[in-house]
């Protein structure tokens, strides 16, 4: 499913949108090229466009501006920064205030 720009919209496919949602479970997200703020909330579960999204494994950024706000120590990999478990790919910024840590590989970070 992807965010569409509006808060609380999810869409399938670019074609039918869920409107008004509070909450929904999935395991992948892709988002707008809006620079939109992940909030974590816990394990596999964060809080973007007025949504609360729980069961995630993957969150795909759109344009490289999209932010990260972890609440454990986010770790870079290959090609994405692993948080909460979930695999965050093109984000623009990441936030671990909460913890003031990020972890590095010996990979391609």
């Amino acid at each position: 499913l992807a965010l569409t720009g509006t808060d609380g919209e999810l869409q399938v496919a670019g074609s039918l949108t869920f409107e008004a949602l509070n909450s929904a479970i999935l395991a992948n997200l892709t988002a707008t090229d809006n620079a939109e703020v992940f909030a974590v909330s816990g394990s596999g579960a964060l809080a973007v466009a007025g949504l609360n999204l729980s069961g995630l494994s993957e969150v795909h950024g759109e344009g490289d501006n999209d932010k990260l706000v972890a609440i454990d120590t986010p770790t870079m990999e290959s090609g994405y920064v692993s948080s909460s478990g979930i695999d965050f790919y093109d984000l623009g910024t990441i936030d671990a205030a909460g913890t003031a840590n990020l972890n590095a590989t010996n990979n391609d970070d």
